[in-house]
């Protein structure tokens, strides 16, 4: 190196190696941000009319859920669910379920809308997760089941009436045993 003692030009080679040697180390610690929040699952699967309805929404790492109840907004077919959360900027939230319930449907198909309100933002920022379709089915209409056909209870009565003949027989042939003594 040109105007430069021999002891300066080591020092900043040797400063330029550990300028590398910290980018290097730098590198191998670093890890991705797996910030996640995945498309919310309904409980039941298949749900009809009448049925409570629960929503499941799967998140993590660098995005967590308050365990503050969400707001639910029911308008017509639409229903916004807005979660309180938050971002972590270490990444070391650990992945978790949320579920909610949000109520009883009739048969139909309904627009639910699942958004996030980011309370750490100045002011809070509040951002749509997506929209997803639950379709409700009607439930099976319960209709009567005979228990019994009109043949079955017109054997059954005459069986009874057989019986209690038969009973009666037996009890006045008894009696009769009893006074020929």
């Amino acid at each position: 190196m040109i105007g430069v003692s021999n002891r300066q030009g080591r020092v900043i080679m040797m400063l330029r190696a550990a300028r590398k040697l910290v980018a290097l180390v730098a590198l191998l610690l670093s890890t991705n941000a797996y910030c996640f929040i995945d498309p919310p699952t309904f409980t039941p699967t298949n749900p009809v009319a009448g049925e409570e309805v629960s929503i499941n929404v799967r998140f993590g790492v660098c995005d967590g859920y308050l365990s503050q109840a969400p707001t639910v907004v029911r308008s017509g077919s639409t229903v916004e669910i807005t979660y309180a959360t938050v971002t972590n900027t270490f990444c070391n939230l650990p992945p978790a379920t949320r579920t909610t319930s949000i109520g009883l449907f009739a048969a139909g198909t309904y627009a639910i809308v699942v958004k996030r309100n980011n309370v750490l933002d100045q002011p809070p920022i509040v951002s749509t997760v997506g929209t997803y379709s639950l379709v409700v089915q009607q439930g099976a209409v319960a209709t009567p089941v005979p228990s019994s056909s009109l043949g079955f209870l017109i054997g059954l009565t005459f069986g009874l009436a057989l019986f209690a003949l038969l009973v009666r027989r037996r009890a006045r042939f008894r009696v009769d045993l009893g006074t020929a003594n």
